[in-house]
């Protein structure tokens, strides 16, 4: 498909913006390659047309969609700030840990099991077997609330991703028609990692991860009138991890996985007419992350890193026409639509 052709009518660009999961590290890994973006472009993520995030990215979406830029997410603690990053408490050594030793041995959820098998769906068959997780997602609810107490996000159209622990059903809290309970519970649910996590319940139903469908959820966009998308996406990735070990080919072939469905959803998106640009981890970056993609401990480092990167990734050519468009973007508030190219 052609890039975007250039209307007479004065209207800025609307651009979507897509937050894939990824547990702690991916989340870093985000607020690090935002950071590369904005800094490339001058770009403000939080003034995109639509903010979605899934899990990790979900934490992300609602800091941006509060207002907060992408270097502050993770910022190191100074004398103006003592208190660090929004991001601190996530950070923390030890917050992940359940306060039981052994969980339930039981399935978490046997209706989902039965319309998983239904649907032939392999992973949502799993997570419902899985035992219901001991942890508990306080730290990341409390995370959200620092920046937005109560209600929704400031931001018009600040959506987050979770599933429905009975069925499976995609939720997107926030959007057109969908339920819009507090943003920092519904992140929470978004957070909810089957097995890992304990479920989460809002208004009488149970909800967990968003990447539970999708890592990435790019097709929630596919019937939006925008000028444009921009997918972050922590968890694909084209190659392989270098260590050998069972939890690193589990990793690889999750990644693999989640290539493959964000691909399809670009694919969707591309034949609705939306452009898309795709930002994923580099080898060095999966490298860095490894398959312990909670160890908090590592975020910073992930991130300086991806800021490297990312940067990096912006400079090659097919990148660099979107890098163009939104320095155009950020120059001025009202534009012409700007050629947003199809892919990189």
């Amino acid at each position: 498909m052609s890039p975007l052709s250039v209307t007479p009518r004065r209207r800025a660009p609307r651009i979507g913006l897509l937050l894939g999961a990824g547990g702690v590290l991916g989340g870093a890994w985000l607020t690090g390659a935002l950071a590369a973006l904005s800094r490339l472009t001058g770009w403000q993520p939080r003034d995109s047309g639509v903010i979605v995030g899934t899990s990790a990215g979900a934490v992300i979406a609602a800091l941006l969609a509060a207002g907060i830029a992408p270097s502050d997410i993770l910022a190191a603690p100074s004398a103006a700030a003592p208190d660090g990053d929004p991001l601190a408490d996530l950070m923390l050594e030890g917050t992940y840990r359940s306060t039981r030793r052994w969980p339930r041995l039981l399935p978490g959820s046997l209706s989902l099991v039965a319309r998983a098998v239904r649907d032939r769906a392999l992973l949502r068959v799993l997570c419902g077997l899985l035992p219901r997780g001991l942890v508990a997602t306080t730290t990341i609810e409390a995370a959200v609330a620092r920046v937005v107490p109560e209600g929704w996000a400031p931001h018009p159209a600040c959506w987050v991703v979770a599933c429905d622990y009975g069925t499976g059903d995609r939720v997107v809290f926030g959007s057109p028609g969908a339920p819009r309970p507090p943003l920092s519970r519904s992140v929470a649910a978004s957070c909810a990692i089957p097995g890992f996590f304990s479920p989460v319940g809002i208004a009488g139903r149970w909800y967990v991860d968003g990447g539970l469908r999708s890592m990435s959820n790019a097709d929630v966009l596919a019937r939006q009138r925008l000028d444009g998308v921009i997918v972050l996406n922590p968890m694909s990735g084209r190659g392989r991890l270098r260590g050998w070990s069972l939890a690193e080919r589990m990793m690889t072939a999750v990644r693999r996985r989640s290539a493959a469905q964000v691909d399809a959803e670009l694919a969707r998106l591309r034949g609705a007419g939306i452009p898309a640009l795709l930002i994923e981890p580099t080898a060095d970056d999966l490298d860095a992350i490894g398959p312990r993609v909670m160890d908090a401990r590592r975020a910073r480092g992930v991130a300086e890193l991806a800021r490297e990167t990312t940067a990096a990734e912006l400079e090659r050519p097919a990148a660099r026409p979107w890098v163009d468009a939104l320095g155009q973007l950020s120059a001025a508030a009202t534009v012409n639509p700007l050629p947003f190219p199809n892919g990189a």
